[in-house]
């Protein structure tokens, strides 16, 4: 499996400490039961111990489940500046 995706969470915590996003963690089941978990504002998801709301995680995640290869850096990069001014 590809390093990328063995170190990925999300969890629905908009204000969180690296020590409590396990304690609102989002399980398999969780979202099974609730998709739209996905459109919550709340949720976070740490890959490789960084922090993106969902609108900067879900090209990452997608590029590395379809394409099998990451986003260019730069593409990255430019998202989260126009995310975060």
């Amino acid at each position: 499996m590809d390093l990328f995706l063995q170190y990925y969470n999300i969890t629905l915590f908009l204000f969180l400490f690296a020590e409590t996003f396990s304690k609102f963690a989002v399980t398999f089941e969780d979202l099974c039961s609730n998709p739209s978990l996905l459109t919550d504002p709340k949720l976070v998801v740490r890959i490789n111990e960084r922090y993106y709301n969902w609108q900067i995680a879900a090209p990452m995640l997608l590029s590395h489940v379809v394409f099998e290869k990451p986003l260019k850096k730069v593409t990255m990069v430019e998202k989260e500046e126009r995310q975060n001014p």
